[in-house]
């Protein structure tokens, strides 16, 4: 019977995965003459929610390494949408910060990301607690399997 339940599981998430694929080729530069990738936007909501957060705190922030943010960043920079700056207190650490164009592509996603999640947030909401902390346990469990496989 478990082992039926973790494969149900296992399926749903990478449907679930697959899904989010699909979405990030279909993700068309939100105001911009250039395409952006879904981690290149998930990397724009990082920064505008976090302002000031240097390389490390945004690759724990995303779940990513620190090379990987930094060459998004490059990227970022590239496009005109990320200013790099020095920590004025120390200045070996590089604050990432929205451009005003990186600022209007971090609100229309904003925007669309909360379009698309209310009808499942409305169900949630209908959700008791236990329900709710079921679903995120699940996730942290994925997580942590995924995590030790990658190491």
């Amino acid at each position: 019977m478990k082992k039926l339940i973790i494969r149900q599981i296992t399926e749903k998430f990478l449907l679930i995965h697959n899904q989010l694929k699909i979405l990030e080729k279909s993700s068309k530069g939100f105001g911009i003459d250039k395409e952006l990738s879904f981690s290149e936007l998930e990397c724009i909501k990082a920064i505008g929610r976090h302002p000031g957060n240097n390389i490390t705190e945004l690759a724990s922030r995303l779940g990513i390494t620190k090379g990987a943010v930094s060459q998004m960043s490059v990227k970022l920079v590239g496009k005109k949408l990320v200013i790099k700056g020095k920590n004025p207190a120390n200045n070996k650490e590089i604050w990432l910060t929205l451009s005003e164009k990186g600022e209007a592509v971090f609100q229309k996603a904003e925007k669309f990301y909360y379009e698309m999640f209310a009808e499942l947030d409305g169900k949630i909401n209908k959700m008791s607690i236990e329900q709710v902390e079921l679903i995120i346990d699940s996730f942290d469990l994925v997580e942590h399997y995924l995590k030790k496989r990658a190491e």
